[in-house]
This record gives structure tokens, C-alpha cells and sequence, in this order.
């Protein structure tokens, strides 16, 4: 790590060096995306997380980056010596960024919490929230578990909600196995549950082939491999899903930001 910057509330920027290749920077957005980019802005001035980042982080090199199986959880771990740490990037509700020591301890957090389940706060050991099924290695018994017990009418809605996979790969997986998305998942048969399974399995392995589909001229959906329930949209293909997410990301950003926000964004960094 070269140098870290936290400008907005909702953006974190780290500037990382490697030999031979130069700069780059992992930037941030808790609840939002994570992508690398080459460039930065003048960042001007930094808010109190960031001085907490800079100071256990500095000079400390990135070793590794996974997700937590399911969830829209990021850990980087970090390693100085024989000293660790790691960052945990929440990606669900508003998001949220935890620095952590040896053994999960929380150092400082974006955000601090009192949940019902667990805190997130100095001195107490990070958790998350866990789904009961993981559908990166979920199999039949499990599958057959969710849909049911599925409190939900349809299926796409008990793939998406109950099973973790989100709207576009719901009725991906339901287009790929054939079974009528709007079904009540308790009247499924044992063949359908099979062919569902075998999609999601088959979803799992596809090749990365990133690309973003349009709807009415308008930009859709985002998908790390194209998707077949989105084949006859138009789309656009990217070299890498880290440039797809660049691409989507910025975006959105530019609709929502309006004249006057971008006139505060401005003076916020001038003083």
C-alpha cells in the first residue's frame, strides 16, 4: 500500500504499488462495487476512517482477496512482517468497511452498529450474517430443504431472496432448467428440483465473459458471463468484469449526480 484516501463517506481508495508494473488503485464504494482503476482524482482532505486505515495499514502489503461464501462480504487480508490484519467490505444494505486484527478483533469500522445478532464496534469480534445454505456447494437434500420450506409464492423469488442469487441469476436459473418461474416452489417435483440444482451448478462454471445489456436504449443489468434469459437484448462486451464494473458503476453515478451535487462534491474538496 502506497497511500490511502476516504474523500465521501462512501468511497475508499487504496494506491498500491508493484514492482515492475507501478500504480493502481482499489477503489471502494461499501454497499455499491469494488473495481481497480488506473487513474485517481485530486483527492483533498480525509475523513476519520481513512486516518485509521493509514495508520494500521501503511506499508502493509495485500496478499490476499476472497469472498465470504455467500454473502456480499470482501475480505482483503494484509500482511507487515509477522503482523496481520484484515478489511472486511460489506456490499448489502448501506455497506460497510471493518478493519480487524489477529483473530477477527475489530480495530475501528465505516460504520458502527448495535444489530440484534452482533455488533460492530472497537474491541468485539467481527460476525456477519449467515445464510443456511451456500449455494456455491449446496446440494440436492439442501435445495430440496429451501424450496420447501419456502415462505414465497414463486420460485424466481424464493431462488432470489431465499437462496442468495439475486434477481438476474433467479431467472437465469429458471430459464436454464425450464421450470416456470412464477410455479409456488412447495408444488415442485423431485425431476424439477434436480434440473434446478443442475443449472445452478452450471451457472457456477461458466467462462467469465463480461458484458452489460441494455433495455429500451437504457443499460439493464450487469453479468460477469452473458446470460441466456437476456440473449435477445442488446449488450456490450468488456475485456474483464473488473472494466464492466468500472463502465456500470460510472454510469449510474453521472445519472444520479445532478448539477448541484457535483458543485458541493467540488467545494467539499476546495476547503
Amino acid at each position: 500500500i502506497g497511500k490511502i484516501y476516504h474523500p465521501e463517506s462512501n468511497e475508499i481508495v487504496m494506491e498500491f504499488h508493484k514492482m515492475n508494473i507501478g500504480k493502481t488503485f482499489l477503489k471502494i464504494f461499501p454497499g455499491s462495487v469494488m473495481f481497480t482503476d488506473e487513474s485517481k482524482e485530486n483527492y483533498e482532505g480525509i475523513l476519520q476512517f481513512g486516518t485509521v486505515l493509514r495508520k494500521h495499514l501503511d506499508g502493509y502489503f495485500l496478499c490476499d482477496i476472497r469472498q465470504i461464501e455467500p454473502e456480499r462480504i470482501a475480505r482483503l487480508s494484509f500482511k507487515l512482517g509477522d503482523d496481520e490484519k484484515s478489511l472486511y467490505l460489506e456490499f448489502f444494505g448501506k455497506g460497510n468497511a471493518v478493519l480487524c486484527g489477529r483473530e477477527d478483533s475489530i480495530i475501528n469500522a465505516l460504520l458502527h452498529h448495535e444489530f440484534r445478532e452482533r455488533s460492530i464496534k472497537p474491541g468485539v469480534t467481527y460476525s456477519y450474517p449467515v445464510m443456511k445454505h451456500n449455494f456455491y456447494s449446496i446440494e440436492k437434500e439442501g435445495i430440496t430443504e429451501v424450496i420447501n420450506n419456502s415462505k414465497k409464492d414463486s420460485l424466481v423469488i424464493c431462488l432470489a431472496i431465499e437462496l442468495g442469487l439475486g434477481g438476474s441469476y433467479a431467472e437465469e436459473i429458471c430459464f436454464l432448467s425450464k421450470v416456470d418461474k412464477t410455479k409456488n416452489p412447495k408444488v415442485l417435483n423431485e425431476f424439477e428440483i434436480s434440473t434446478l440444482l443442475f443449472a445452478i451448478k452450471g451457472l457456477l462454471k461458466k467462462r467469465i465473459d463480461p458484458c452489460v445489456y441494455y433495455k429500451e436504449d437504457k443499460l439493464f443489468c450487469l453479468s460477469p458471463f452473458k446470460l441466456e434469459h437476456c440473449k435477445d437484448l442488446p449488450s456490450q462486451g468488456f475485456p474483464s468484469f473488473n472494466e464492466a464494473l468500472k463502465f456500470f458503476y460510472y454510469h449510474f453515478q453521472g445519472l444520479k449526480e445532478s448539477e448541484s451535487d457535483i458543485k458541493i462534491r467540488n467545494l467539499r474538496k476546495k476547503y
